[in-house]
Parts: C-alpha cells; structure tokens; sequence
C-alpha cells in the first residue's frame, strides 16, 4: 500500500533555507536523539532511544547514526539518481542522515522525499512516526 498526503509540504519545507532543520527537528522529537544533526558525518555513540515493547513485537532495532552516516556516505560515493529505498525505514532515519548529507554537499532536490525517496516499513507507530517526521509527503510502503 502506498500512502501520499500533503502533497506540497516537503517540497515547500526543503526549498527553505531551513527546510532540513525542520525535518530533523521532527525526527529529534520522535526519536529522543539530542544531538546536532548538521553535522555530517555524526560523532560516534548516537541512537535513538526505543521502546522494549518495539523491540519483543517487531524486532526493532537502531543503529548507531555514525554507522548510519558510513553507510549513507557509502552509497551517495555511487549514487547517480534514481530512487532510494529505505527498507525497515523504522523513523527515517537513514532518509534523514541521506538528506543531510545531500543538503551538505549542495545536492538536495526540493522534490527529494516525492520524487526519490520510497519508505517501507511493518510497524504502525513507526510509520506514523515517519509521516509526522517527513511532514506527511513521502512514500511509505506497508507492510
């Protein structure tokens, strides 16, 4: 399934100055992570904070954002265009960390979570969480 609303916010929000601030500022609220997100890549031993219950149900699991930052650098080092998927996307956050270091590098396309970024994910809350962090334009896939 796929779930599109607020078709304008994100591309609006990016094509801000500020526009990245915004979406971390999201993902701090829904994750508990209380760090600088600017920078890129990010000090070791950051996470986000999870709920026990995530983790029996669904299996949930962080990883740490200075992995993250690596694995993002990894794959924009070959990035030529196209669409991002971001399996088990969980809150976003390696669509975050992506943005960053596109935003970073003077690469950001306001149209980025519509036209590029697919989100999948199984758990409910952890999509609604995603909704709230990309403002509610993005692409989620459920299930």
């Amino acid at each position: 399934m796929r779930i599109l609303s607020n078709e304008n916010n994100i591309c609006r929000i990016l094509s801000d100055d500020n526009g990245i601030d915004a979406v971390e500022r999201r993902f701090r609220e829904v994750t508990g992570i209380d760090a600088d997100l600017s920078v890129f890549p990010s000090e070791k031993g950051i996470r986000q904070i999870t709920e026990s219950d995530d983790i029996d149900e669904y299996g949930f699991v962080t990883t740490p954002l200075d992995i993250v930052d690596r694995m993002v650098s990894a794959m924009l080092d070959d990035y030529d265009g196209g669409i991002i998927l971001d399996l088990c996307c969980g809150c976003g956050q390696f669509a975050v960390r992506t943005m960053r270091a596109l935003h970073n590098a003077g690469k950001l396309d306001p149209s980025f979570t519509r036209e590029t970024l697919v989100l999948a994910e199984l758990n409910p809350e952890s999509i609604a969480k995603a909704l709230y962090v990309f403002d509610g334009d993005c692409n989620i896939m459920m299930g």
